[in-house]
């Protein structure tokens, strides 16, 4: 397991991601969906304000591996959280997410795992670039497009 490095702001990544999993998990056994959804995207909103407050460009350019290794395996650990929680509403972009963080275990992709943290093994710390999850619109030729099918 990766070095976690104890931080204030890493405390309060995970706890959040705890209680949203926690609150996720009722949801959906409550089949409130909606709800679960929105557990999903406080976690994302959480994990965009932990990209700001510790500034992971900063921290290379600084040459703080240890810092940046550490929220690196936190961006990570999200990442594959909101990966699990997708899976039963699209669950091609869950698979995209675990490739492109390259998890292969089904372990670490199954529900049951998300009441661990930092359980990504060591070796699975390439990140491979990939295809956008989700492709831009063109605006124009969208615009276009309904205004085409508005005229037929």
């Amino acid at each position: 397991m990766y070095n976690t490095c104890e931080s204030k702001v890493n405390k309060d990544l995970e706890n959040t991601s705890a209680e949203q999993i926690k609150s996720f998990q009722e949801n959906m056994d409550n089949l409130y969906i909606s709800n679960a959804l929105s557990n999903i995207w406080n976690i994302i909103t959480r994990t965009n304000k932990y990209i700001d407050e510790t500034t992971p460009w900063a921290l290379d350019k600084e040459g703080k591996k240890e810092e940046l290794d550490s929220v690196m395996y936190h961006l990570a650990e999200s990442l594959r959280e909101v990966a699990i929680m997708l899976t039963p509403f699209i669950p091609d972009t869950a698979e995209n997410i675990f490739n492109q963080l390259g998890i292969k275990d089904a372990q670490l992709k199954s529900i049951e795992s998300l009441q661990s943290y930092a359980i990504i093994p060591e070796n699975v710390k390439v990140i491979e670039k990939g295809v956008p999850l989700f492709l831009r619109l063109d605006v124009q030729e969208e615009v276009e497009y309904i205004k085409s099918k508005m005229s037929q």
